[in-house]
């Protein structure tokens, strides 16, 4: 004997009908909503109201008369404290001048902004990275930090020229592992094919050229950004009454990490 389902079972029946039309894009309104339940336009009115408020990313729209209740696409939106970020990131964009990112930088900042609607004025005067004019930061051509960005992110190898502390101009390859800016400069630690770690200042390599060769990334317990920077940053022990001696702008010394 067929089981006849229950007035409970009817009305979940009814509503999973309806939660699964909206899901899929179908619009509703009060009255398509009791065509498909079979329900009275007063019931349908209190699943109306029920659905718009307890469904995710259903919203009502008003179309002339008719108020329908339509899904959004789902999306994120931005924290206050993601946008504050952006805006101090914004900043940065000084030492990319002369590269696509210079303005990259600031659109990303924009667009977070508008995700979140907010309006805000002079955030170039607001927030603010001044960097040395008598230095260079990037490397000479603005290519070059195109290739490196792309290297880090699919482990290529490079291959570039420098001169070293005697004056002497080398070719090296290398592992290219973390960008890193450092008193207001750009370097890279890499690893090299000693198996030695380095920080090599951006501005003094030429002819970079991202090869090929994959490389598999450290793992953490081998590579630490932070541990090597210590490193390459670390003062000298002073002897007691020893004056301290300035402090170098910048990193690394010419020995391997």
């Amino acid at each position: 004997m067929k089981k006849t389902p229950s007035d409970g079972e009817d009305t979940v029946s009814n509503l999973l009908r309806v939660v699964t039309d909206l899901l899929r894009g179908t619009r509703h309104s009060r009255h398509t909503l009791a065509k498909l339940t079979g329900k009275s336009l007063r019931t349908a009115d209190l699943w109306f109201d029920h659905i718009a408020a307890v469904l995710p990313g259903i919203r009502r729209v008003h179309d002339g008369t008719t108020t329908w209740l339509i899904r959004d696409n789902l999306r994120h939106v931005p924290s206050h404290a993601a946008a504050v970020g952006a805006c101090l990131a914004g900043s940065l964009r000084s030492i990319f001048e002369g590269s696509k990112y210079e303005r990259s930088v600031k659109d990303a900042r924009d667009y977070i902004l508008g995700e979140r609607g907010d309006v805000y004025t002079d955030l170039d005067r607001k927030f603010v990275m001044h960097r040395r004019v008598d230095e260079y930061v990037l490397p000479k051509g603005t290519a070059s930090l195109d290739e490196i960005i792309e290297a880090l992110l699919s482990n290529s190898r490079m291959r570039f020229s420098y001169t070293d502390n005697d004056g002497r101009a080398q070719t090296t390859v290398i592992e290219p592992l973390s960008l890193v800016i450092f008193d207001q400069q750009f370097y890279m630690i890499v690893r090299r094919e000693n198996g030695t770690y380095f920080p090599y200042r951006l501005a003094t390599m030429n002819n970079l050229e991202r090869l090929a060769e994959i490389f598999t990334y450290p793992s953490e317990s081998e590579y630490s950004p932070a541990a090597i920077l210590a490193l390459a940053t670390a003062s000298p022990r002073r002897a007691p009454g020893q004056a301290r001696k300035s402090r170098s702008s910048s990193l690394g010394d010419g020995r391997a990490i």
